[in-house]
């Protein structure tokens, strides 16, 4: 009997912490982020300030996505454009339903978008290193 790998991955998420439907996005960025982390004032300023240093602005030329603590969907829901470029704070790939993506701020080419994954917000308001990570990250992400 030959034995066969599945490339699959099945994921148990309850049905009331799962969003459902097609967000269209005309924006080339999308960025998302935890619900809880941009409560808090400072993260959220932390948050605009790094979107700024990358020239992105909310509803201006980029969509902030923000995910409940134990909300989950399909990258596809998304339902991004080719040449969207999609920041991701603090949400493992798992919660997106995407799995190879575990390394943090390396850039990764997918479905024609360019998708990066970093630390939570809170990493980057007094850690030094953390900060010149991200903008070393970020500068080669958009390509300043």
């Amino acid at each position: 009997m030959d034995k066969y790998l599945s490339k699959y991955t099945t994921y148990n998420i309850s049905e009331e912490n799962f969003v459902f439907g097609n967000k269209k996005y005309n924006f080339p960025n999308i960025i998302l982020c935890d619900y809880s982390e941009y409560q808090d004032k400072d993260k959220k300023e932390a948050l605009h300030k790094i979107l700024l240093s990358i020239n992105i602005n909310i509803n201006d030329n980029g969509a902030l996505e923000l995910l409940k603590k134990n909300e989950s969907f399909s990258f596809h829901v998304l339902n991004p454009r080719p040449e969207t470029d999609i920041l991701v704070f603090g949400l493992r790939p798992s919660r997106l339903m995407l799995q190879g993506f575990d390394e943090l701020y390396i850039s990764f080419d997918f479905l024609g978008c360019r998708i990066m994954f970093v630390g939570p917000l809170s990493d980057y308001l007094h850690e030094k290193n953390n900060k010149l990570l991200l903008w070393n990250a970020l500068r080669v992400w958009k390509s300043l």
